[in-house]
């Protein structure tokens, strides 16, 4: 019953189908059915104490685990890996233990009195069980739907192929960091053009795939399902080779992006799907997964921790795979089958494939060379150790395609969806001497990986500053792979390349339409953040909201640091909004704003809610530095959460009432280098809202 519930409440995280798993499970439930009825009818007959005593507890235990499953479910955030704060829910447990306790107590009291109490209440958990899960599928969502059927993802034309890989979330500066350090991991890329001064489109995967394959950015005008569809029906490459008579295969990390395809004689499979299609190892590893997540469900959370282990989960880990976990196990294990099974003898005018992998994705599970590397810190050293090890899963494939002798002819390229992270990209300047407009999180996810090698090209790896974007790609694959021909290019080149920035949450994969996208426009080279602009233009389903680029506060007004319209506020050194909270990540951290003035000339009062980042015996409080456009105003002594007040004196207020604060923050620290979590961010303060007020009306709490 548990792992059905499990699967149908996050069916969109599983790339299998029921059908691969439910024959074994059925049979466990039945069996397992079967055994208890027996046992409860043999502890009826002939009056056994202790048999009954052990009924009654077997049945208890049974109440406790629907309980749990059904009832007491907690929001752990999504189990891929990327670490759960297991601490601080000692509420939870409290509730648990009480819980457990009365089912058990109750089931023993009420037994004695009624002996046919554990036979009736295992009919009735059995009965709710089926209505749960029933209830689940029905309000579920539909996820990925899974046909396995022969793939053409292996099969190869003797000279013309289209190769399209995708490293999810590699940033274009670990490649230039790996080509410095290690350059021997680029070896096999022979004839290729890396392009470091790439724009992405957008920080997640489901609206750039429809961007790269035809050039379109979405804008929240119409529902993203249906722009990807008309999309694809209007131009881009499923089209163009289709009419270019070329057979196509997609072997896809995010199926739903690709909606619509199929009508192009596309084949569209997950890489575990099509894996599970070739070897029965992946269907007991699909089944054994299951199960793990059943032993989740069900169990307290103080016994959870050891079933998850830390993503590669305890079953799964040590009985069936010793890979790492989640889709890095896939990528590697795809990687296997496709180099060991590739061919050429398509008889299509030629083949396109687009290859789409893990990559540098959290968690950080992944050593260069594939071992499996849990608890990593969330580091730029360990996220290049990662990068490394997906880009020698791209080494073998070329080498692969070296060997059956069609890699000369190939036109192929090798990119990133995004460059999404949670810590500056390593190539990040700013050459505003004022400081520059968009945070590091924002720059790093719109600075992809993008490696082209058009046909017949040889030679050593070459860097060039050439400017490009992900939309440009559809167009390089489809015209005789000419940069220069491209129309979108000469205006990319004009500087007229637009990143799409949002706060995505799982929630969206439901949803109709994006968050709002607030617009950038790149001109300049993409390292360079003051090349990066707000066009002061959201993009939301309601149509394009014009917002002030810098936000007029006004007296007594309360300003979040955490909803979706606080991130206008925050200039630098900030993590993205936690939902309560938004953290200080580095010793400086910068709010900005523009004040409506209170009475002329006056000074006025800044106050600003945080807590500190605290460790006991180590860091006992924060000393924090308040400077108001270059003018020191004070300095705040925290230990505790509360409300900090600075006068910010008329003449440190700039033109227009400009005024941007830094908060120099005497200690902070990474939780990771005192054993509390995973997490690598420098924290100081955790900032809930700022408000201004003047001088006569404010009221101060410390």
């Amino acid at each position: 019953m548990a792992p059905l519930t499990f699967f149908y409440g996050n069916r969109a995280e599983f790339d299998f189908a029921l059908d691969d798993v439910l024959v074994p499970l059925a049979t466990i439930f039945i069996t397992a059915a079967v055994i208890l009825y027996l046992f409860l009818w043999l502890a009826q007959q002939g009056g056994w104490r202790k048999k009954h005593f052990l009924s009654a507890l077997l049945v208890a235990l049974g109440g406790c685990a629907f309980i749990q499953s059904q009832i007491l479910v907690w929001e752990f955030g999504p189990l891929d890996g990327r670490g759960v704060d297991w601490d601080g829910r000692y509420i939870e447990q409290i509730i648990e233990v009480c819980v457990w306790s009365l089912i058990l107590l109750g089931t023993f009291v009420f037994s004695r009195k009624y002996t046919n109490l554990p036979y009736n209440f295992a009919t009735v958990l059995v009965l709710a069980g089926v209505l749960s899960i029933g209830g689940t599928w029905f309000t579920s969502s539909k996820g990925h739907t899974t046909e396995y059927v022969s793939t053409r993802a292996n099969v190869l034309h003797p000279e013309n192929n289209t190769i399209l890989i995708v490293l999810d979330t590699f940033q274009s500066g670990a490649f230039s960091q790996i080509l410095e350090r290690y350059p021997k991991d680029a070896r096999a890329f022979d004839g290729f053009v890396f392009y470091p001064n790439a724009v992405a489109g957008f920080p997640t995967t489901y609206p750039s795939i429809p961007y790269i394959l035809t050039g379109r950015q979405y804008q929240n005008k119409e529902p993203i399902e249906k722009f990807a569809m008309s999309s694809y029906a209007a131009k881009g490459l499923p089209k163009y080779f289709y009419e270019a008579e070329y057979g196509q295969s997609y072997s896809a990390l995010v199926p739903k992006s690709l909606n619509g395809i199929e009508e192009y004689n596309a084949e569209v499979q997950s890489k575990g799907g099509i894996l599970r299609g070739q070897d029965t190892k992946e269907g007991i590893h699909a089944f054994v997964q299951l199960v793990d997540a059943g032993l989740f469900r069900v169990m307290p959370t103080s016994l959870k921790p050891f079933i998850y282990n830390e993503g590669a989960w305890l079953i799964s880990h040590w009985l069936v795979s010793s890979l790492p976990p989640t889709q890095h196990r896939v990528d590697i294990r795809f990687i296997d089958w496709l180099t060991s099974n590739l061919v050429t003898k398509s008889d299509n005018r030629g083949e396109f494939r687009l290859y789409h992998f893990f990559g540098a994705h959290l968690p950080l599970v992944m050593d260069e060379n594939h071992r499996y590397q849990p608890n990593l810190d969330l580091s730029w050293d360990n996220y290049v150790q990662q990068a490394r090890g997906s880009l020698k899963m791209v080494s073998r494939l070329l080498e692969s395609l070296k060997k059956n002798k069609v890699y000369n002819n190939a036109n192929i390229m090798v990119i990133s969806d995004h460059g999404t992270m949670t810590f500056a990209p390593r190539e990040s300047r700013c050459e505003d001497e004022w400081g520059c407009d968009i945070n590091e999180n924002r720059h790093a996810s719109g600075m992809p990986l993008f490696l082209y090698k058009p046909a017949n090209s040889q030679g050593a790896i070459r860097v060039t500053d050439e400017a490009v974007s992900l939309g440009d790609i559809s167009c390089l694959l489809s015209i005789e792979y000419k940069l220069d021909d491209c129309e979108r290019s000469k205006s990319v080149r004009a500087g007229e390349r637009y990143f799409y920035w949002y706060n995505w949450g799982h929630e969206y994969w439901g949803k109709k339409y994006m968050p709002p996208l607030t617009e950038y426009r790149v001109d300049g080279h993409a390292h360079d953040a003051s090349a990066w602009q707000e066009t002061g233009r959201v993009f939301t389903r309601e149509g394009i909201k014009h917002v002030d680029l810098l936000p007029n506060v006004r007296n007594g007004e309360k300003i979040s640091l955490v909803n979706a319209d606080s991130n206008v506020y925050v200039a630098f050194g900030w993590s993205p909004s936690e939902g309560s909270h938004r953290w200080t990540d580095g010793g400086v951290a910068g709010i900005e704003f523009e004040i409506s003035r209170i009475r002329g000339d006056e000074d006025i009062a800044f106050q600003l809610a945080a807590a500190p980042y605290l460790a006991q015996g180590k860091i006992e409080e924060q000393q924090v530095e308040v400077i108001a456009n270059g003018y020191k105003l004070d300095t705040w002594a925290i230990s505790k959460k509360g409300i900090f007040d600075v006068r910010i004196p008329a003449k440190a207020i700039g033109e227009k009432g400009h005024v941007q604060l830094s908060l120099n923050i005497s200690n902070p620290a990474a939780p990771s280098s005192f054993g509390h979590s995973n997490d690598n961010r420098n924290l100081g303060l955790a900032a809930h809202w700022f408000r201004l007020r003047d001088l006569e009306n404010r009221s101060v709490s410390r």
